[in-house]
């Protein structure tokens, strides 16, 4: 990798900063470096997903989940986004906390940084994909479903998503998996993934402890309801993927 490749990346990785001022600069001067050297973020992102890595990409991170209207603070929190936000975290080996403060609840998030991308596209479009999914069920029907209906539909198409995911996750560490790496398929051997896997967590629950040394367990969700069924069955049939991209959002969960 060269020198101003990886000056690129690290830039790159800075856009994702949680800290605004810090993200805004390092935008800025990325679109500058980009146009010197006649290259778009596209290209840029695409060589970076195909290999070539920022080693600041396995250090462990905290940041708060910024939902598709650019909230991160809810009086409520809707069960259904806990549960894809909770299940893509989980997959891609990191930690989430229902944060509370003067602002409201929010999802505070521990993972490393390479995984913040996945895990932010992954639930921000299965997000979508479930709305999209009730948008068709209520098709035909004369005023659509009554608010108990949509709740349901909307817990359990995430709950089935989530136990999808799981099922995932565990066939991987079980067999291995299949990965592009410059520009090649490549397959990982299940000991290579639980190895990852393992790091990955462990890093993501040492920043988590230090930031909440005492957590307390949360309450679950009741599951059932008049939409129970039919949200299940639509999360059965919802196409799930491992790697998303900007390019790729609109495949990840079949829409």
């Amino acid at each position: 990798m060269t020198d101003s490749f990886q000056f690129l990346s690290k830039l790159l990785g800075m856009t994702n900063s949680t800290n605004k001022n810090e993200s805004a600069v390092a935008e800025a001067k990325l679109e500058e470096q980009l146009l010197k050297r006649g290259i778009t973020k596209d290209q840029l992102e695409k060589r970076v997903e195909e290999g070539i890595e920022d080693p600041t990409l396995k250090e462990a991170i905290n940041w708060t989940w910024t939902d598709e209207k650019g909230h991160q603070h809810f009086s409520r929190v809707k069960p259904h986004e806990q549960i894809i936000v909770s299940a893509c975290v989980y997959f891609f080996n990191g930690k989430l906390v229902i944060g509370h403060s003067y602002k409201g609840k929010c999802f505070d998030i521990f993972a490393t940084k390479g995984n913040r991308k996945q895990i932010d596209l992954y639930s921000a479009y299965l997000i979508e994909a479930c709305e999209r999914a009730l948008k068709e069920e209520r098709k035909g029907v004369r005023g659509g479903f009554d608010a108990t209906f949509n709740s349901s539909f909307r817990k359990n198409w995430a709950w089935k998503i989530q136990s999808r995911l799981n099922k995932m996750k565990e066939a991987e560490e079980k067999d291995g998996r299949r990965e592009v790496k410059q520009g090649k398929k490549i397959n990982v051997r299940a000991i290579q993934v639980r190895g990852k896997n393992e790091i990955e967590q462990t890093k993501a629950l040492s920043l988590r402890d230090q930031k909440y040394p005492k957590l307390r367990k949360g309450t679950g969700f009741t599951i059932g309801g008049a939409g129970a069924n039919a949200g299940r069955q639509a999360g059965a049939n919802a196409g799930l993927g491992r790697q998303v991209s900007g390019r790729q959002t609109r495949r990840i969960a079949g829409i």
